[in-house]
């Protein structure tokens, strides 16, 4: 049995191009009728080895697909985590923002409020400065006439004949 193995292999590249890894079989006549059984029995383990290597060719093949597609779903999976995590995070700036604006709005408002309150204090104060430069020389006329009619009599008697 060893020795038929032996024989197969020794022959395998009769069959197998080492470039294609494609079977060629000789034509049934150039094979002598006392070798067939041989020939036959060799060509029966040249298939199986090329279907065993290509068998395990397709395991290793499977295998690293495998490995792949587990390691692009993982990938997938903490992209999608990202992408979860940053809708949260653009959410919360996003009522930040929001938040910010109204009290930018507040204050806005509030800065007007503010202005007409000023402005209405300053009229108010024009006003009242007025009324006190009016009252201020309405006592100085009252203090000159005190003085005139009151604490020098004479002196207007003599101003009201002289005029």
């Amino acid at each position: 049995m060893a020795r038929l193995r032996q024989e197969g292999s020794d022959h395998v590249a009769d069959f197998v191009s080492p470039m294609e890894k494609v079977l060629c079989f000789r034509r049934a006549d150039s094979i002598s009728a006392s070798n067939h059984g041989g020939a036959v029995l060799r060509l029966v383990w040249q298939a199986a080895e090329l279907l065993r290597s290509a068998e395990d060719h397709s395991v290793e093949v499977e295998t690293r697909a495998r490995a792949l597609a587990d390691r692009a779903a993982d990938e997938l999976k903490e992209a999608k985590r990202r992408i979860h995590s940053l809708e949260l995070d653009c959410n919360r700036l996003n009522t930040l923002c929001a938040q910010a604006e109204d009290r930018a709005l507040a204050a806005e408002g509030a800065l007007r409020e503010a202005k007409v309150q000023i402005s209405a204090m300053e009229t108010q104060l024009s006003n009242a400065e007025l009324r006190a430069s009016e009252a201020e020389g309405s006592l100085m006329r009252v203090e000159d006439a005190i003085r005139n009619e009151i604490l020098n009599p004479h002196r207007s008697s003599s101003i009201t004949a002289a005029a």
